[in-house]
């Protein structure tokens, strides 16, 4: 009986061993709770982002993830944020190198957001890029009119709680932030884009 336990035992620890194999990669430090973004925000790399997060929150404790990426896909980006937002445990964002486009909204979802010295970041409504028909481009610019209002939504959400932004209103803050908006720590501090530098 106690060899029967016992190779049960084995072949269950054999088991876990091959799943912790499968899902560890080098974006993922299970041991540590820890979690690296690297690169462009596309399906690909959202799939393997969201697999990992949802890894990590089945056990209780802080997710850490660095996150360094010049933006992306929208449709992929949102996919993170709402994963994020879903978690049951903290997430901790440390934005090392760059957090740009579709990297800032997906930087909205974290619980606590927090920057190295001497990173960098980029606010901007996006673009689009299309040869299709005149019927086809009117119903792609309502769709873009549409995710641009969320973008400036999920920003609005959090940024307005800085001394800086309680003077202003919606229209005011998306005016400011209608083109390129390159920002240091400091400044995406004092707008309320991170919680703090590191």
């Amino acid at each position: 009986m106690d060899n029967i336990i016992s190779h049960k035992n084995s072949n269950r620890v054999q088991k876990d061993t091959e799943v912790l194999k499968a899902i560890q990669d080098e974006s993922i430090d299970i041991r540590n709770r820890t979690m690296y973004f690297f690169g462009g925000i596309d399906t690909d790399s959202a799939a393997r982002f969201i697999k990992n997060l949802h890894f990590l929150d089945r056990t209780p404790g802080d997710v850490t993830i660095y996150l360094n990426t010049p933006g992306g896909e929208w449709s992929a980006g949102t996919a993170i944020y709402d994963a994020l937002v879903k978690t049951e445990n903290n997430t901790i964002a440390i934005v090392i190198g760059e957090c740009c486009s579709m990297g800032t909204i997906i930087l909205q979802g974290f619980r606590k957001r927090v920057s190295t010295p001497y990173s960098s970041f980029m606010i901007h409504p996006g673009s689009i890029g299309t040869k299709a028909t005149v019927p086809d481009f009117l119903s792609r610019a309502k769709y873009e009119a549409e995710t641009l209002e969320q973008m400036y939504s999920i920003l609005w959400d959090k940024m307005t709680a800085t001394k800086e932004l309680q003077n202003f209103n919606y229209k005011k803050f998306k005016k400011k932030y209608d083109k390129d908006v390159y920002l240091f720590p400091k400044e995406a501090l004092a707008i309320g884009l991170i919680d703090e530098i590191e």
